[in-house]
């Protein structure tokens, strides 16, 4: 009995060393496991810093190119602002000239006899019928009308094909098909200006446009012969900066 309680702390002794010795020689265990780890980690960061720098790089490039884009974006309203003012300040000269005929026109006119009433005549429509129509057509492209303004000046051009505002209803025709980005439409509607009113005030527009149309249609040599045209016919003026400005854009994007 003595010699039971004389051996059992020593075996209490030896199993406690063992519980003691077992996490020490884990960890000794364990240890290459987190060198190798902290070796291979390096790497790792090498390949994700590497990563990064493409995506950089691939941000950098598209930044770039939406610079592009707003600045040929911000030069086309520039000058639809400045076409729209030329064009209302026109359209109020008109407007003026024909309010002073029409008041000279009345001032020397003779009252009519009193008959019995007939059939009106069909009567072609007066100036100023023409102007309220072009009006019209002209305020549904202001207010984003795209389809029904184009519609509207097809319209104007087939009653009034004489009128001084059919190469401007024109234009405004392929302008229309512009905005809404029917470039191959729109392409041929500018080249009717060209054709069919070579000595109109919107020739320099419509050559211009016709230049930006090759362009958005990726027809990069006649682009450039379109935009030098512009340049060369009507020179220091607005719309030969903006063909300046756009050929260089080409050139920069190796057109």
């Amino acid at each position: 009995m003595s010699q039971s309680r004389i051996w059992l702390p020593a075996l209490a002794l030896v199993l406690t060393g063992v519980s003691i010795d077992a996490p020490a020689a884990q960890w000794r265990a364990s240890a290459p496991d987190k060198e190798a780890t902290k070796s291979a980690n390096p790497a790792a960061s090498s390949e994700t810093l590497l990563e990064l720098l493409n995506q950089l790089e691939a941000l950098q490039a598209e930044v770039r190119e939406l610079r592009n884009q707003t600045e040929v974006q911000e030069n086309e309203i520039k000058q639809l602002q400045s076409r729209v003012q030329d064009l209302t300040e026109d359209l109020d000269r008109r407007v003026r000239a024909l309010e002073r005929g029409g008041a000279a026109a009345a001032g020397g006119s003779v009252a009519p006899s009193v008959a019995s009433p007939a059939a009106p005549p069909v009567v072609a429509p007066t100036s100023s019928q023409e102007q309220q129509e072009y009006e019209a057509a002209f305020q549904l492209m202001k207010q984003g009308d795209y389809t029904g303004a184009s519609r509207a000046f097809r319209t104007f051009i087939s009653r009034y094909p004489k009128s001084p505002l059919a190469a401007n209803a024109q234009y405004w025709i392929a302008e229309s098909n512009y905005f809404v980005r029917n470039f191959n439409l729109a392409l041929k509607e500018f080249l009717k200006v060209e054709e069919l009113y070579p000595n109109s005030r919107k020739l320099s527009d419509a050559l211009l446009k016709i230049g930006y149309t090759y362009y958005e249609l990726g027809e990069w040599a006649k682009a450039r012969q379109y935009l030098q045209k512009v340049i060369d016919r009507y020179p220091n003026t607005r719309n030969a900066r903006s063909a300046s400005s756009r050929l260089a854009i080409m050139k920069k994007e190796g057109h």
